[in-house]
């Protein structure tokens, strides 16, 4: 009988253990989320050169076309983004549309897909982008402004 509860103690034992890690693992992985949550620019801007990188590569050695111009329409594509993303949605749309239409015509629509994913790729992350940059900057103000706005007030008092 006390070897069976010895067993069973030394089972529990190994359980707990198990338990331990499983829980250190997730300690691990919520520090990471945390991590993640903090920084979602750097996250968004490393996704977005990975994005490319891959449309890159695909066109490249999955389709066999030349690098160099794989990667010249691929600038041309982010800097049309970048050229065009504070006009309205429905631009961004008669753009992709156009450069479909023009992939059908010319024949080359993998080609074309890839700089349509490559341009809402551009877009999406400008937006992420600028959404975070605001929040930083809202909350910034929340905190400076409201000294400065005293400061304000007391030299205006002085003058009078």
């Amino acid at each position: 009988m006390k070897e069976n509860i010895a067993k069973i103690i030394d089972s529990l034992k190994g359980f707990w253990n198990k338990i331990k890690e499983q829980l250190k693992k997730i300690d691990i992985l919520n520090k990471l989320v945390a991590i993640m949550r903090a920084n979602r620019l750097v996250l968004s801007i490393i996704f977005f050169c990975a994005v490319i990188l891959t449309l890159i590569l695909i066109a490249t050695l999955g389709w066999g076309e030349f690098v160099v111009p794989v990667c010249v329409l691929m600038i041309l594509e982010v800097t049309m983004s970048v050229l065009l993303h504070r006009t309205e949605i429905w631009i961004h749309g008669v753009l992709l549309l156009l450069h479909i239409i023009v992939g059908f015509i010319i024949g080359r629509v993998p080609m074309t897909l890839l700089c349509v994913i490559a341009y809402v790729t551009t877009t999406l992350t400008q937006q992420l982008a600028l959404k975070r940059a605001v929040e930083n900057a809202n909350v910034e103000t929340e905190t400076v402004a409201e000294p400065v706005k005293e400061e304000k007030k007391s030299s205006s008092k002085k003058k009078k």
